[in-house]
C-alpha cells in the first residue's frame, strides 16, 4: 500500500474543482472535468515518484549500470561512461555500485571481458590478439597479464586445458 502527501493541497484543490462538474450535462463542464481528472493522475504519478524509497532507486541504477557493462563491454568504457548514460554523477554511481557489488566498476567490466574471452578461446581458434581486441583490452600484454591473474593461467595454457577435456 502507498501512501502519498499532499502537502501542497494540489490534488485536493484539482478534486474541490471536480466533483461540482462532474454532474453536469453540460459538456464544456465535462471536457474540463476529464482534464482535470487527467491532472489529478499526474499529480499522483509525480507524488509517487518522490515517495519511492532511495533503495529502490538505487538498486535500479545498478541494474542499468550491470545492463550497459553486460552489453557494452567491448567498447572503451569507464565509470564516468556509465554514469553519463544513468544521467547521475560518477562518485554517487561508484559508491552504489562497490556497496552493492564488492567490486569497482572496472574490476567488473574486467570481470566480464575475462569471461567472453574464455568463451572465445575455448569456442574458436582466434588469435590471442584477435580475442583481446574483440574483448575490448587495448594491448594483448594487458589481457594476458590480467587474464592470469583472474583465471589463474595463461590464456593458452586455458586453451589446452580445455581442449583436452573435450
Amino acid at each position: 500500500m502507498l501512501t502519498l502527501t499532499d502537502r501542497n493541497q494540489v490534488i485536493f484543490q484539482l478534486m474541490k474543482s471536480i466533483i461540482p462538474m462532474a454532474d453536469s450535462t453540460n459538456e464544456q463542464s465535462r471536457h474540463l472535468c476529464s482534464l482535470l481528472c487527467t491532472q489529478v493522475m499526474l499529480e499522483m504519478a509525480r507524488l509517487r515518484s518522490l515517495n519511492q524509497p532511495a533503495e529502490m532507486t538505487a538498486n535500479r541504477y545498478i541494474t542499468d549500470a550491470l545492463d550497459i557493462l553486460n552489453s557494452s563491454y567491448a567498447e572503451p568504457l569507464t565509470a564516468s561512461d556509465v554514469a553519463e548514460r544513468l544521467h547521475i554523477h560518477p562518485s554517487y554511481l561508484h559508491r552504489l555500485f562497490r556497496g552493492y557489488t564488492s567490486r569497482t566498476m572496472k574490476e567488473h567490466l574486467q570481470r566480464i571481458r575475462i569471461r567472453h574471452a574464455q568463451e572465445l578461446l575455448t569456442g574458436t581458434r582466434k588469435s590471442i590478439q584477435e580475442i583481446a581486441d574483440e574483448v575490448g583490452f587495448g594491448s594483448t600484454q594487458q589481457f594476458q597479464q590480467l587474464f592470469r591473474r583472474i583465471v589463474g593461467v595463461r590464456p593458452m595454457d586455458y586453451r589446452k586445458q580445455h581442449q583436452e577435456k573435450e
